[in-house]
């Protein structure tokens, strides 16, 4: 699936469902986490991020500009999971560096699921 396409809001409701394995509850253009009583929005607060970085083992790379990700050489601009292979590569030329994140997680979890 190419997530590059959707919005925070469409990759916040998928990483929801994943992590809660419930359908989120949506209000307009925000998703509630019901036991925090907060907005959850992975994609942009660290808050909800950071515990699945940590639990799927994604590293973040920081570089300056434009750069390239190979499985040969990493340079220092990418997103990607640790477990098992490198499959999951994200260059990272955004300033959305927590979305690429829980893009990686996506793609990870369908990755899992083949």
């Amino acid at each position: 699936m190419n997530y590059e396409d959707k919005s925070d809001f469409e990759i916040n409701k998928s990483v929801y469902a994943l992590e809660f394995r419930e359908q989120p509850k949506c209000h307009g253009e925000f998703i509630y986490h019901p036991k925090m009583c907060s907005e959850y929005d992975p994609c942009n607060n660290p808050r909800d991020s950071w515990p699945i970085i940590i639990e799927n083992e994604i590293t973040l790379f920081f570089g300056w500009g434009d750069c390239e990700v190979s499985f040969d050489y990493l340079s220092p601009c990418g997103v990607f999971g640790t477990h098992e292979t490198l499959t999951h590569v994200i260059n990272v030329s955004q300033a959305k560096v927590l979305r690429a994140a829980m893009i990686c997680y996506l793609m990870k979890k369908e990755k899992e699921c083949e």
